[in-house]
């Protein structure tokens, strides 16, 4: 499983009663396009996803559970995330992979929380898998704000590597 050196737990369970134990819970800062490059994550100013220009702002509170079969990504929600809309709003949801594995069989979403730059998600998101095929992997948490017409933009990301 994991070792985080630079995080912070911030208390017992993520989401109550989703699991009996829980490996780990931080609260992370996203980051920008680290997926461009390293397994690190890289400060970017902007969105390029897009060509939309956001700053890249905020955090993400997630979980990691692995036990009896299945790799367990809790996604519990996000904070001070930027808006590309005059509004101030975003329509956000947060995409998973399990990194270098950029393929449909390891993206997963989550549901689109309406107008709002601090949702609250509090889903698993699941994958079969022992914890020995965690081994090598990086779960890769990025946020996006939902457009109904034309292409969504990249808020921010968070990496975790899986030892």
């Amino acid at each position: 499983l994991p070792r985080f050196e630079r995080t912070e737990t911030l208390f017992g369970n993520c989401v109550g009663g989703m699991h009996n134990v829980l490996t780990m819970c931080f609260s992370l800062p996203v980051q920008s396009l680290s997926s461009l490059g390293s397994q690190q994550s890289a400060v970017s100013t902007y969105s390029v996803m897009t060509g939309k220009r956001v700053t890249v702002t905020g955090s993400m509170t997630v979980g990691i559970f692995c036990k009896g079969g299945k790799l367990n990504l809790d996604v519990v929600g996000c904070k001070d995330l930027a808006s590309p809309h005059s509004s101030g709003l975003v329509t956000a949801y947060v995409k998973t992979y399990l990194l270098p594995d950029k393929s449909k069989d390891t993206k997963k979403k989550t549901k689109s929380m309406q107008k709002s730059r601090n949702p609250m998600f509090k889903e698993t998101i699941s994958y079969k898998m022992d914890q020995k095929s965690c081994e090598n992997l990086t779960a890769q948490f990025s946020v996006w704000d939902k457009s109904r017409v034309g292409h969504n933009t990249f808020l921010g990301e968070v990496l975790i590597p899986l030892y």
